[in-house]
C-alpha cells in the first residue's frame, strides 16, 4: 500500500505532482485500515475472551495505530501496558494491567478555580457515557476513564477512549476562549502552519463565506430556498475540508450542519435563516482568532462512519438532478455550487472508498484552482482563459487508478466521457463518471 492510501484516510493534500507542497485537507477518518489491523481486532476480542488481557490489549492498540502516523504509542513492562493516544490537539495517557485500565486526557491548565467553568464542567459530565471531567492534583482540568479489566472488553475500550479523546479535543479551544484563567496544555505535538498557508486559508474562508452570504441574499428566499441551502451548506462543508479549521470555527460549521438536518419539521426557509446565523458567526471572528485555529494535527478516531460507494452514487445523482434547472436557465454559478456540494458534502459526512475521496479531491482542485494555486499547486482551471488543464487532470486521474489497481480493479473513472469544453460541462460529466464507478 502506498503512502497516499494512508494520507487520504486521514485528510490529505490530494495527489501530489512534482514539486507541489504536501498540505493536508479534511478530517481524519479511521475507515481505512489494513487487513492485518482488522485481524488484530479479531485477535483482541478472542484473547480477551480467553482472559489473556494484556495480549488482547496489545492487539487492540495495534488496531488503533495508523500505519503512517505516530498516533498511538504503547509499550509493555512489569506486567502493564502504558499507552499514549493522540487526537487532534490532545493526548490521552493511560495504563492497562490485568486488574484495571485507566486513561486521562488533560484538557486545559487552570490558573485558579472559578464557579462559572466548574459549573459548566459538571453540566458537561451528564453528556458523557464513559468518562468524566475531573481536576488533577495540580488543578488541570482533565477527562478521565477507568474500568476493571474484566469489564474492559475491546468494544467498550474503543468507545470510551474515543469519547474522552474527542471531547478533550473539542473542548480545549472552547474553554480557553471562554474563560481567561484557562490555558492550553499538552499540545506539544501540534504542527503549526506557515504564515503563508494561514494567510491563504484565511483569505479564502473570508471569500467563500462572503460570496455565499451575498449570493444567498440576492435570491428570493421563498422561490430559491433549495438553492440558498446548497450555497450555504456548500460553503460550510468546503471550509471544513479545504480550510480545515479547529476550535470555535469548526464548532459553528458542525452546529450549522446538525441544525439543518435535524428532523424537527421546520421548513428549508426557516433553516436557511439559522444557517446564515452560523455562517455569520464565522464572519464575525477576528483574523487572529481564525489563524490561531489553522494547524495540523494527528488523530486516532474519525468523526464519520464508513460509507459504501452506493451512498456516493445516490448523492451524485441527486445533485445532477437538482442542478438542471439552474444550468438550463443560465445560472452557471448556482449550477456549479449545487454540483460542488456533492464533493464537499461527501467529505464532511462519509468515510467513503478511497478512490472516491481522491476523485472528489481532484474535482475540488479544479473548482477552486485559484485557492490551490496560491498554496503552490498547479491550477487545473484558468479562470481568465476559461480553460481546463486537460493533460494535468488526466494525469491525476490515472495516478488514482494506478495506485488502487490491485485493491479496486474496477474503480476506473471513464476519462473518455469527460467534457473539457467548459467548467459546467466538465463538472457534470465528471460527477456522472464518479457515479458510474464500479466496486
Amino acid at each position: 500500500m502506498g503512502i497516499f492510501d494512508s494520507l487520504f484516510g486521514g485528510g490529505s493534500d490530494g495527489i501530489k505532482q512534482g514539486d507541489e507542497p504536501e498540505l493536508f485537507f479534511g478530517r481524519y477518518s479511521d475507515s481505512y485500515k489494513a487487513p492485518e489491523q482488522y485481524k488484530a481486532w479479531d485477535n483482541a476480542v478472542k484473547l480477551f475472551e480467553e482472559k489473556k488481557y494484556l495480549e488482547a490489549y496489545k492487539e487492540f492498540f495495534f488496531y488503533l495505530k495508523d500505519r503512517h502516523e505516530e498516533n498511538v504509542k504503547y509499550a509493555t513492562s512489569n506486567g502493564k501496558i502504558r499507552f499514549e493516544i493522540y487526537q487532534g490537539s490532545k493526548v490521552v495517557y493511560g495504563e492497562a494491567t490485568d486488574e484495571h485500565v485507566i486513561a486521562t486526557a488533560n484538557v486545559v491548565k487552570c490558573d485558579e478555580l472559578k464557579v462559572a467553568f466548574m459549573r459548566k464542567l459538571m453540566e458537561m459530565n451528564f453528556q458523557l457515557k464513559y468518562g468524566r471531567y475531573a481536576l488533577t492534583e495540580d488543578n488541570n482540568i482533565a477527562l478521565k476513564f477507568d474500568t476493571s479489566t474484566i469489564d474492559g472488553h475491546p468494544n467498550k475500550l474503543y468507545y470510551a477512549l474515543k469519547e474522552i479523546s474527542t471531547a478533550a479535543d473539542k473542548q480545549d479551544d472552547l474553554l480557553e476562549e471562554e474563560f481567561g484563567q484557562l490555558h492550553a496544555i499538552d499540545n506539544f505535538h501540534v504542527q503549526d502552519s506557515t504564515e503563508k498557508v494561514k494567510s491563504v486559508r484565511l483569505k479564502y474562508l473570508r471569500k467563500w463565506t462572503n460570496e455565499a452570504m451575498e449570493q444567498a441574499s440576492s435570491l428570493d428566499e421563498d422561490k430559491f430556498s433549495g438553492g440558498i441551502a446548497y450555497l450555504l451548506l456548500n460553503a460550510i462543508y468546503k471550509i471544513d475540508y479545504l480550510i480545515n479549521p479547529e476550535g470555535k470555527t469548526v464548532i459553528s460549521l458542525y452546529k450549522g450542519h446538525r441544525m439543518f438536518f435535524a428532523k424537527d419539521n421546520r421548513s428549508t426557509l426557516e433553516k436557511n435563516k439559522d444557517l446564515k446565523k452560523f455562517v455569520g458567526e464565522i464572519q464575525e471572528r477576528s483574523d487572529e482568532a481564525i489563524k490561531k485555529e489553522i494547524y495540523r494535527v494527528v488523530s486516532t478516531f474519525g468523526m464519520v462512519r464508513g460509507a459504501p460507494h452506493d451512498a456516493v452514487q445516490g448523492l451524485c445523482k441527486e445533485v445532477l438532478d437538482n442542478m438542471v434547472w439552474y444550468k438550463d436557465n443560465d445560472k452557471t454559478n448556482m449550477a456549479l455550487q449545487v454540483m460542488e456540494y456533492a464533493a464537499s458534502y461527501a467529505f464532511f459526512n462519509y468515510g467513503m472508498p478511497q478512490p472516491d475521496r481522491e476523485y472528489f479531491h481532484i474535482l475540488l482542485h479544479v473548482l477552486n484552482s485559484d485557492f490551490f494555486g496560491e498554496l503552490g499547486y498547479a491550477q487545473l482551471y484558468d479562470e481568465a482563459a476559461k480553460k481546463l488543464d486537460k493533460r494535468n487532470i488526466k494525469a491525476r486521474i490515472e495516478s488514482v487508478q494506478n495506485r488502487y489497481a490491485k485493491r479496486y480493479p474496477k474503480a476506473i473513472l471513464n476519462d473518455s466521457s469527460l467534457k473539457y469544453n467548459d467548467l459546467v460541462s466538465f463538472t457534470e460529466s465528471y460527477i456522472k463518471a464518479i457515479a458510474d464507478l464500479i466496486y
